[in-house]
This record gives C-alpha cells, sequence and structure tokens, in this order.
C-alpha cells in the first residue's frame, strides 16, 4: 500500500480522475505498458445527449458492503433508447504483486445490475493522479432493466445495495476501494427510438442468508451443493406478485465458480476444502480414491488438485419442473499469483464483467400467469458424488432475474405448457477412463466427461393478438477431456519427476426459438454459443532444478439470427479469443538461486459483425509482462471500426426490442 492514499484521499482522487478523464479506459494503450489491457470493446452509445444520474458512491477498507438511496425523477421519464451502467473506481495497489480479482456486485431492488471484478479493471494509466493507484472503468447496457431504473422518485430504505469482496472475503486482501456508479439515460429520437422493454423485472434470490437450502431475496448466493436452490416464490404471503397477463418471460442468469472445491486426504474420502475455481480440471470421486497420484499437490493445483467431476451446469426450473440449462463459463482460476501472471498484462473474457445467460421461458407464461403459487429457481448441476465428508460438491455463486413483457389489452392470459422434454433427460453424463498404472507405478491415461441433449418445450397463450405460441428448442453438449502422465513417487532422493496434463472443454448451446401467431411463424430467433477452452501444464523437477509451462486458450463465440414472417432482419456474429504460455525455471539446490521467466506471450483478439453495419476489430499481445502489439479496425472498412448504437458486441443478451414482434 502507497502511504497516505486512505480514506478522503482516495476518494479526492477518484473525483479528480473522473473530471480530468484520466482513468478512463484508453482507445490505443501504449505499447510497452505494464497496465491492464482490453481488446473488448465499449458500450455503443445513442447519439443523443445522455442524463446522468449517480447510482451510488461506494468507499470501503477491506469487504465491505451497505446501502444507498437513488432517485432518477430529474430524467423525467423518457422515452429512453438506451440506459447504461459506468462504474469508475480507484483502488490502492494492495494486490499488485499478486494480480488478484477482487469481485463488485451492485443490486438495485434485489436486481443485479453488475457483477464482475474491479481489483485490476480498465486501462491504466501512468500519469497522476493514479500513478500510485489502480484506476478503472467498466459499463454495461441495463435497458431491459427500465422498469427498475426509470423514473424512481427514492428507494426504499435497504432496497439498493452493493457488496465488494462478497463470495472470497476469506481470500481477498484488503484494500481501500472507492467508485462511483453512475446511470446514463440516453432520450430517443425519431432515428433512434425507443426499444420494447420488460414490462416488469422481478429478482431471485440475491440475499445475504438462506432459508432452509433457498436463498432469499437480496446478495449473490453461494451455491455449495446440488441440493441448494437460488429461488423466488410468487402469488404467496410476504412475496412478489406476478401479473396475470404475462406474453414472454425471460431468466437473466449469472453464474460463475466458487472458490470452493473438496480435495480428499490420500487414498480416501475424507479430506477438507480448498479456494479453487477450475472446476474444470477436477476429477470424479472413484478415479481419485483408485489414483490419488493424479490429485499431485497443492503447489500446482490447477493441475486438478480437486475432487467432484468435471462436469458442471446451471439448471433452472419452474415449480421444480426443468425449464432450461446455463452452460457454466470456465473461467481460468485468478486466485494464484502464478496463474495470474500467465495473463497480465492482458485479462481473460468476462474477467470484467459476468454476462448474463438468458433463458427464454415463454412456453411457460399462460403457467406464470395463473395466479397460482410459484417458484423459479436455479441450482447447480455436477457429476459429483454425494456422501463425501464436508463436501461442497458443485459450487458456484449464482443470481438471476427475471423478466416478463405483458399483454396491456387483457387483464387475464390463458393458454398451458403442451411439452417439455428436457423434463425426462436428466443432466448425468457419461465418464470413460483409460488410466493405467504401469509395473513402476507411473500413471498415465485421459478422462473424458460427456453429455450431449436435445430437448423441445412448447407452450402457448391466448391473449388480445388471438393464440400465441412459443417453441423453445435447445442442442446442449458438453465435452471435457483430462490426459495424463504422472511418474511414480520417488525411490531415491535425486530422482526426477515429470508431470504433464492437458484439458480440453467443448461446451456448447444452439438454440432455436419459433414465435407463432394464430398458427403462422411470425418469429424466429436462432442463437450458438461456444465456450471451447484448452490447457496444457508441464513440471519438471529434479533436486537442483524446477521448470514449469503453463499454456492456456480460451474463447468466446456467439452467433445471433432474428427472422420475422420468413426473413432475416437482424444477425450478428461475436468472437473473443485469448491465449496466453507462461515459461518459469527455477533453480532449487542448495536453495532458490535463480529464478528465469520466459514468457511466450498472450494476446486477445475481439471481432464483432452485424447486419446494422457494424464492425469491431482488435488484436493485442503482450510479452513479459508488457504490451507488446495493438492493432483495431484491420478486418473492417477503412480500417475503422463501426458499431450500431442498438448493437450489444459484449455478447449480453439482446433481446432487440427495437425490431418488430409479433
Amino acid at each position: 500500500m502507497f502511504p497516505g492514499i486512505t480514506g478522503r484521499v482516495a476518494v479526492s482522487v477518484l473525483l479528480a480522475c473522473l473530471t480530468w478523464n484520466a482513468c478512463a479506459a484508453a482507445d490505443a494503450p501504449t505499447p510497452g505498458t505494464d497496465f491492464l489491457v482490453r481488446a473488448d470493446p465499449p458500450v455503443p452509445r445513442p447519439s443523443s445527449r445522455p442524463c446522468s444520474v449517480e447510482l451510488v458512491r461506494m468507499t470501503t477498507n477491506g469487504v465491505g458492503r451497505g446501502n444507498f438511496d437513488y432517485s432518477s425523477q430529474s430524467c423525467g421519464k423518457g422515452p429512453w433508447a438506451k440506459v447504461v451502467l459506468e462504474m469508475d473506481f480507484v483502488l490502492t495497489d494492495d494486490q499488485e504483486e499478486q494480480g488478484l480479482a477482487l469481485p463488485l456486485n451492485l443490486w438495485l431492488s434485489g436486481v443485479n445490475l453488475y457483477s464482475g471484478n474491479v481489483a485490476l479493471a480498465g486501462n491504466h494509466v501512468q500519469m497522476q493522479p493514479c500513478f500510485e493507484l489502480y484506476c478503472g472503468h467498466t459499463e454495461r447496457d441495463v435497458t431491459d432493466y427500465l422498469p427498475v431504473l426509470a423514473y424512481r422518485d427514492g428507494a426504499p430504505a435497504l432496497e439498493g445495495n452493493w457488496m465488494i469482496g462478497t463470495g472470497q472475503e476469506a481470500y481477498v486482501p484488503a484494500p481501500y476501494f472507492a467508485g462511483i456508479a453512475t446511470l446514463k439515460f440516453y432520450p430517443a429520437t425519431v432515428a433512434e427510438p425507443a426499444p420494447a422493454v420488460p414490462d416488469a423485472v422481478f429478482p431471485l434470490g440475491a440475499g445475504n442468508y438462506r432459508d432452509g437450502n433457498y436463498y432469499a431475496t437480496g446478495a449473490l448466493a453461494d451455491l455449495r451443493g446440488t441440493s441448494d436452490r437460488l429461488a423466488a416464490s410468487f402469488n404467496v404471503f410476504r412475496q412478489q406478485t406476478l401479473p396475470r397477463n404475462i406474453e414472454r418471460a425471460y431468466l437473466d442468469v449469472i453464474v460463475r465458480p466458487s472458490t470452493y472445491h473438496y480435495v480428499p486426504a490420500t487414498g480416501s474420502t475424507q479430506g477438507h476444502v480448498v479456494p479453487h475455481d477450475a472446476w474444470y480440471s477436477c476429477l470424479p470421486a472413484p478415479l481419485a480414491v483408485v489414483f490419488p497420484r493424479l490429485l499431485l499437490d497443492a503447489q500446482h493445483s490447477f493441475a486438478a488438485h480437486c475432487i467432484g467431476g468435471a462436469f458442471r451446469e446451471a439448471e433452472v426450473s419452474i415449480d421444480q419442473q426443468p425449464a432450461g440449462v446455463v452452460p457454466l463459463y470456465p473461467a481460468y482460476p485468478s486466485l494464484d499469483e502464478g496463474d495470474a501472471a500467465l495473463w497480465r498484462p492482458a485479462s481473460q473474457p468476462q474477467e470484467l464483467l459476468n454476462v448474463p445467460h438468458r433463458i427464454d421461458l415463454s412456453p411457460f407464461a399462460a403457467l406464470l400467469s395463473n395466479g397460482a403459487p410459484h417458484t423459479v429457481s436455479v441450482r447447480i448441476a455436477s457429476n459429483s458424488v454425494p456422501g463425501l465428508t464436508n463436501n461442497p460438491l458443485a459450487g458456484a455463486w449464482a443470481s438471476a432475474t427475471l423478466l416478463v413483457y405483458q399483454d396491456r389489452r387483457v387483464t387475464q392470459v390463458t393458454g398451458m405448457l403442451t411439452r417439455n422434454d428436457l423434463a425426462g433427460q436428466p443432466a448425468v453424463p457419461k465418464l470413460r477412463s483409460t488410466v493405467v498404472r504401469d509395473r513402476q507405478g507411473n500413471l498415465s491415461g485421459s478422462v473424458a466427461t460427456t453429455l450431449s441433449r436435445h430437448f423441445v418445450i412448447d407452450g402457448y397463450v391466448n391473449g388480445s393478438k388471438g393464440r400465441i405460441r412459443h417453441r423453445v428448442e435447445r442442442w446442449v453438449g458438453f465435452d471435457n477431456t483430462q490426459e495424463f502422465s504422472v511418474p511414480a513417487e520417488p525411490v531415491a532422493p535425486l530422482q526426477r519427476k515429470v508431470l504433464q496434463k492437458s484439458i480440453t472443454l467443448h461446451s456448447t448451446e444452439t438454440g432455436k426459438t419459433r414465435t407463432y401467431l394464430n398458427g403462422v411463424l411470425a418469429d424466429e430467433h436462432i442463437t450458438n454459443y461456444g465456450y471451447p477452452m484448452s490447457s496444457f501444464y508441464y513440471l519438471w523437477h529434479d533436486p537442483t532444478v524446477e521448470r514449469e509451462i503453463r499454456r492456456y486458450r480460451q474463447d468466446v463465440g456467439l452467433q445471433l439470427v432474428r427472422r420475422a414472417n420468413g426473413n432475416t432482419v437482424y444477425s450478428a456474429v461475436t468472437q473473443n479469443l485469448t491465449g496466453a504460455e507462461l515459461d518459469v525455471t527455477t533453480g532449487l539446490f542448495p536453495y532458490r538461486v535463480f529464478t528465469k521467466v520466459n514468457d511466450q506471450g498472450g494476446w486477445q483478439t475481439y471481432r464483432f459483425n452485424d447486419s446494422a453495419g457494424s464492425c469491431y476489430d482488435a488484436m493485442l499481445t503482450t510479452r513479459d509482462g508488457k504490451l507488446a502489439t495493438w492493432e483495431t479496425g484491420a478486418n473492417c472498412t477503412d480500417g475503422q471500426n463501426r458499431l450500431s448504437w442498438q448493437s450489444r458486441p459484449d455478447g449480453s443478451p439482446a433481446p432487440l426490442g427495437w425490431l418488430p414482434y409479433p
């Protein structure tokens, strides 16, 4: 920590940063900088001048939380073309050596507006007053949450809250943090009209406390087992009430791995809990018991120092009936200094913003409108084995928000759910192992975890327009393969060992949602999500030298197509590709005489194109902990990036509310 950068001084520095714009993310970072850089695009904005409303000012020493009041009365009632949440902050650099991420969550009326990591967010500019502080800027399109944002004349006490460090209190250092969250309302114009947004928004869970196995309204839910639920009950005493005229419904789900996984003692199912968020590297319990050497040791945790299996997904249900599947994003471990060094000064996808995954619940619209009590919940599915001592099983942090569109011309819709294939397809992956032990005790082979499902959920509502039928079809695939080469325990003091492990993961979801109006296909929405990931770990160790190689690649892909009345009215493709390699050699005998870091470099490429004329292309490379190259617009016309104000290039859910809907 730098002396004197605390309390009111830090707040004053933050305000100066905002006034001088010294802390905003730079459009073109300078090669050679060791401050964090990213190729991600900004949130596109309309051309109208925004009305700014301060949502909250945040200050804390260490882990903290607080409540705030909020009013948007000064901006009037709109209409608004877009609403953007901007967060600017400063953070004393207690964590400079570790490069660790500090989670921040922000709610309003129980609705999660921001979930991400802020410790190293943004491009850090080496100039006063921020050279001794981490200065960050991040933003999110929150237009869909207008029902809880627009024209508010104050919020009731305890309605809004922010939390820093939530979910990782035991592992996060205690830096001084100061931040300002601002909402920017962009007025609609003839050229930039207001989109159709949900009529009502309801939070699921987001509370600090657990009621049995359910989390009630208010903080990020810590789901440590498959029996835990992030849930909300509706139409019951003292709970939220759903409207009786729901035409469409969606659930935005944010899920990120927790920092807890079960580690057994050698040769048994007894053990303890350690921080570990690389769930895709965990081993099935039976295999770990038979071959405990596959767990390696705590020093090399990424190479699978955890048990519980490598399969994870979030499952949405309505009244305990399966309603949707959310693939878990395979974030790279961020709690270990060596792991963090692999990326810096670049950032990995979704490090700064946990992008929600949108589940289409429209086939259940009539059911949710019938006035009866309903429970909407999210749980984590895994291939863990129940019954292990002190076993948190799945392990994830989650929040969710229900968004509904209403038929304002009627007070009550009717209809029913007619088909639900997902109800008969539980999340039970297949396991296949080829791991063997030779006569010398060396282990080699692979373990594969796979699950493939196809399901259709169909239902209809009768309203003022007639009968609207929603048919949701999904293809969900999961394929995780871990390959091992682990030597036997040394039989002599000078024996060398070489261990090696690689992981490949393909997590995909293809969706096709069709809407029929009075029997005629009126709207078709096609999405393709892909989270491919690959990693390689190599360790050479003898009494004098240790060499460790970490190689990692992670891609995020999203393809979106919208058709109306048989014609394609919008399409978009998002690609966020990252990779890095780190090679470290350390002299061990008679003590650590040297450490040589051979940084092979990292890279990030971000590309976005859509049928509205948008083109965004940015690429950066890193070397030896510094930015090596920066290139932008290379694959766009005239070498210039262009983003339509309607676009969502960050891959966040796009309701396309400015397009016609039946």
